[in-house]
C-alpha cells in the first residue's frame, strides 16, 4: 500500500498551490451571518452563477532555493460538483511536468507523467475516492487538493472590513480591487485544510466587477507541505474567473485507463 500512497501524494506539493481552503459544511452561512460587505456579497453571487471557466497562476516557494510555478486552466460546475483542471508545473531548475484533475462529486482522477514509473501499461489515471481513499491512505485528499473555485470564494466569505484600492479593467470588465484579511472567527474549527496543512492566509485580494461577480482572487498564504513535518510552503495564487454560467462537460476518464488508489495490484514497484 505504500506505493499507492506515494503515487497519490506525489503531486500534492504542486496541488497545494491551488488549495485556498476546504469548504466546510455551513461555513458560507456562518460567514454571511457574521460579516457583510462587498466581498461576501460578491462571493455569494458568484457561487449562485453555478459555473465558470478558470485560469490560474501560482508560485510555490518550498525553500530559498526551491520554487515551483504553476499555470493552468479549467472549468467547474459547483452545482453539479464537477470540473476539470489542467496544470503545467515548472521548477526553477528547468524541469517541468503536467497534472490533470477531473472531479465528479466525491471522486477525483489524477493524471501526470510523475506516475509513469509505477503505473502498469495502459493505465494513466489514478481514481481517488475522496472519502474512502482518505481513510485507507490516512490522508484527506479533499482538503489537500481543493482547486474548486468555491474554495477561493469561501475564503472571501471569511473576510471582514475589506479596503478598496481602486479600479482596474480585467478582461474587458471594469472591476474594483479590494484587499482584506481572513477573520479567524469565521474559520470553522473543523476545516480540513486548517487541520492538515495549518494554512495561514496572509492577505486576500479580490477584483469585483460592476456585475457584482468576482473576476479574480489572489491568495498569499503559507501551509505545511507535509502534515507530518514542519516545513512550510509560501504560496501566491492568482485565480481568474470568466464565462459564468457556462455549460460544463467533464466526463471521467474511461475505466480501462484508471486504477484505484487502494489497488496496489495495478501498480508496479515494491509495495
Amino acid at each position: 500500500m505504500r506505493v499507492a500512497a506515494t503515487i497519490a501524494l506525489a503531486p500534492l506539493p504542486f496541488a497545494l498551490a491551488g488549495c485556498g481552503g476546504g469548504k466546510a459544511a455551513g461555513s458560507s452561512t456562518a460567514a454571511a451571518a457574521a460579516s457583510s460587505g462587498p466581498l461576501v456579497a460578491a462571493a455569494e453571487r458568484t457561487q449562485q452563477a453555478g459555473s465558470e471557466k478558470v485560469e490560474l497562476t501560482a508560485t510555490v516557494t518550498l525553500s530559498p532555493s526551491h520554487s515551483i510555478v504553476l499555470r493552468g486552466s479549467g472549468v467547474f460546475d459547483q452545482k453539479a460538483g464537477t470540473g476539470r483542471l489542467d496544470t503545467t508545473l515548472g521548477a526553477a531548475n528547468g524541469q517541468s511536468t503536467t497534472l490533470s484533475e477531473v472531479f465528479q462529486g466525491d471522486k477525483m482522477w489524477l493524471a501526470s507523467p510523475l506516475f509513469a514509473q509505477v503505473f502498469t501499461p495502459g493505465k494513466s489515471w489514478l481514481e481517488i475516492d475522496l472519502d474512502g481513499s482518505a481513510r485507507t491512505l490516512g490522508f484527506d485528499f479533499k482538503g489537500l487538493t481543493g482547486q474548486d473555485p468555491s474554495d477561493m470564494l469561501t475564503e472571501l466569505e471569511r473576510t471582514s472590513t475589506p479596503t478598496a484600492l481602486g479600479s482596474e479593467r480585467l478582461g474587458g470588465v471594469e472591476t474594483t480591487h479590494y484587499r482584506a484579511a481572513v477573520d479567524p472567527a469565521l474559520v470553522p474549527k473543523t476545516d480540513p485544510v486548517e487541520e492538515l496543512t495549518k494554512t495561514r492566509v496572509r492577505r486576500i485580494d479580490a477584483w469585483v466587477g460592476a456585475d457584482g461577480l468576482v473576476h479574480k482572487v489572489r491568495l498569499d498564504y503559507t501551509a505545511l507541505t507535509d502534515p507530518t513535518k514542519t516545513g512550510r510552503a509560501h504560496v501566491v495564487l492568482d485565480m481568474s474567473f470568466s464565462h459564468f454560467g457556462t455549460a460544463v462537460n467533464t466526463p471521467p476518464p474511461p475505466a480501462s485507463a484508471t486504477i484505484d488508489a487502494n489497488d496496489s495490484g495495478s501498480l508496479t514497484g515494491t509495495p
